[in-house]
């Protein structure tokens, strides 16, 4: 049996994380049509008016994702604040399919990581961007667990709950199902 590897902690999840927006989109985009509701309405949708849009959401699972295995793998631009790129990024999420894009060109990130560089960085220190001009100086593991993975997990739940609550027919199981990606699911 093969020791359970920092790569094996991360990318397994930073992927499902991927592909259950990836699902949240489909299952957008497939409502939309059904009850004829511009996409725009999804896309700027908020849960409360002082909370970040649908679009921010999706942007933040993807940018958790690249943060995670930037870390894993000792990248050295990973704890830059939120700048013009991200910025120009997010503006440009104004249709599902650049959200797909998007998340696509996250999923080849995540998926073309090289394992070996995730070896023996679990206690290294780094220091990452804990909002506007704020940073924290900890562990990748510490990190991982106490921000990187919670941070995720967050934005995916609050998108799935944004376009929950905006009538989409969204399920737990839609939810969670992409995080069974290598164990089959019967009934």
């Amino acid at each position: 049996m093969t020791d359970y590897s920092l790569y094996d902690a991360t990318v397994p999840q930073a992927t499902s994380a991927l592909n259950a927006i990836l699902s949240l989109l489909d299952l957008l985009q497939a409502h939309a049509a059904t009850d004829n509701v511009p996409v725009k309405e999804y896309i700027n949708a908020r849960l409360i008016s002082n909370m970040y849009p649908f679009n921010f959401q999706v942007f933040m699972v993807c940018r958790m994702a690249k943060d995670i295995v930037g870390h894993c793998q000792g990248a050295e631009d990973v704890a830059k604040n939120f700048g013009s790129e991200e910025e120009e990024q997010l503006a440009e999420l104004t249709t599902l399919d650049r959200m797909n894009t998007l998340v696509k060109e996250t999923l080849d990130i995540v998926n073309n990581s090289d394992s070996n560089k995730f070896t023996g960085r679990a206690g290294a220190m780094i220091t990452f961007n804990f909002g506007p001009d704020k940073y924290i100086t900890s562990t990748v593991s510490q990190f991982i667990g106490g921000y990187g993975f919670p941070n995720m997990y967050f934005h995916l739940v609050t998108a799935y709950d944004i376009i929950r609550s905006k009538g989409v027919p969204v399920g737990k199981q839609d939810l969670l199902t992409p995080f069974f990606n290598q164990q089959q699911i019967t009934p």
